[in-house]
């Protein structure tokens, strides 16, 4: 009987990674150091690896999100084209 194998992408690595560093999953941590050592790798080298991969992504994806963000509130399209913002006549107790 032949051990069952499993095949992750570059993508399930760093997703595996994310869900051990930041919700300190220990099961993905588990078979993050496996892949690291399936791969012939040190699991710090590894780590490293990864952890800049996700970090290059998340700069990506970051500055796509500002770009949209951006786009959006010079179009205006977005929902804040259709307010109107006036400042209040305060009476006398609210100015001081």
């Amino acid at each position: 009987m032949q051990p069952d194998t499993k095949t992750y992408s570059r993508e399930d690595i760093r997703n595996l990674w994310r869900r051990y560093k930041y919700e300190g999953d220990r099961q993905s941590g588990n078979e993050f150091a496996t892949i690291a050592n399936a791969q012939g790798q040190n699991y710090k080298t590894f780590q490293a690896e990864i952890d800049r991969e996700c970090r290059e992504e998340d700069m990506e994806l970051r500055y796509e999100s500002r770009a949209n963000t951006r786009a959006t509130l010079n179009s205006g399209t977005g929902p804040e084209s259709s307010y109107t913002i006036r400042p209040r006549n305060l009476s006398r107790e609210d100015r001081i």
